[in-house]
């Protein structure tokens, strides 16, 4: 039985018994071939959803500065130049982790809230 009691401290956590059972589901390896199947299905689905067929999806496992790394390195080599277009903490922290990889950042700071003109 799961004590109904909210804590509003880093732990313990009251977890739902509907997620204690998923969680308590075996895994499945990545090459299993229900995994590579149930893959295929996300990754088409996924274009589906941004309506592009053609579209390559990355599935990436890490955080949001793990994608924004990732984007950086593959798309633009040290020394080279990009612009970010920054309203606030993530256009500045992208801009941070182009400088940690020898990238040269143009910031084009708005208001957040804004559009920003082509011009």
């Amino acid at each position: 039985m799961i004590d109904e009691t909210l804590t509003m401290i880093p732990g313990p956590t009251p977890v739902h018994p509907r997620i204690l059972a998923a969680l308590a589901r075996p895994t499945v390896s990545h090459v299993a071939p229900s995994f590579v199947e149930t893959f295929k299905r996300a990754l088409a689905d996924f274009r589906a959803l941004c309506q592009s067929a053609a579209g390559q999806p990355f599935v990436v496992s890490g955080g949001g500065t793990l994608s924004m790394e990732m984007a950086l390195v593959n798309l633009v080599p040290p020394g080279g130049k990009i612009l970010v277009v920054t309203q606030g903490y993530f256009g500045d922290r992208y801009a941070e982790l182009a400088s940690a990889f020898g990238i040269s950042p143009d910031l084009l700071r708005s208001e957040w809230g804004r559009a920003v003109s082509p011009a």
